[in-house]
């Protein structure tokens, strides 16, 4: 990521911790998702529930 873009992350992480959505989940950065067998996607920033660690 970018300047920028970790400037954006900061403000999201600060915010999601303020509602205390850390209790829910994770605010994760550059985060490889795997769509299928053989893509995978690295977005910059990923909110993953707890739902989805299971």
């Amino acid at each position: 990521m970018n300047k920028k873009q970790v400037y954006i992350y900061d403000v999201l992480a600060k915010l999601f911790s303020k509602k205390g959505l850390f209790e829910v989940g994770s605010l994760v950065s550059e985060y490889d998702t795997m769509l299928s067998g053989i893509q995978i996607r690295r977005p910059d920033i990923v909110d993953l529930t707890k739902s989805k660690f299971s």
